[in-house]
């Protein structure tokens, strides 16, 4: 009988240490779900901060695409600046020399097209066919500099954005 209280008692120590390992198991495994949720809720904030880290950087090259489309505009127009101040200088020049010049003619070249357009209300309107299928229109006759340049800016308002002065 002895033997069997003996073993009786060693069971019942096993049962009981199983218990306490299964508390602290339990304990631990909870103890696991709630790390589990929380390095699952920093994965998901870690997702969200390299979108907004993505989409940033995608702003930062838009600006800086922006910038140097920027700087190339403002660079044609400071070009554009001078171009127009060299040529009111050489409008003087110009007019001094016209004045020397007998059987001068101004004329305005409108452009070079692909195809015929309708163009209404120009005086003196040559086209001329090119070799390469185009069309060259060019517009005005004027005995001085300064009359062709103010039918230049009236045809550059009209949208000949391109037009030059032609000296025959």
């Amino acid at each position: 009988m002895s033997k069997y209280s003996n073993s009786n008692k060693g069971l019942k120590d096993s049962l009981r240490s199983a218990k306490l390992n299964n508390t602290f198991l339990k304990s631990e495994y909870n103890k696991f779900q709630i790390l589990k949720s929380k390095q699952q809720e920093l994965d998901k904030r870690n997702l969200f901060l390299e979108k907004q880290y993505d989409t940033i950087n995608a702003q930062i090259e838009a600006q800086k695409l922006i910038a140097v489309q920027f700087a190339e505009s403002y660079n044609l127009e400071k070009q554009k600046n001078k171009q127009l101040h060299n040529e009111v200088l050489n409008l003087y020049s110009e007019e001094a020399v016209s004045e020397n010049t007998k059987n001068v003619v101004y004329r305005v070249q409108l452009g070079i097209f692909d195809e015929l357009i309708d163009i209404e209300g120009i005086e003196d309107l040559t086209t001329i066919h090119t070799q390469a299928h185009q069309v060259i229109y060019i517009a005005g006759k004027f005995d001085n500099f300064v009359s062709a340049r103010g039918y230049l800016m009236k045809m550059s308002r009209r949208g000949f954005k391109d037009a030059f002065i032609v000296k025959f």
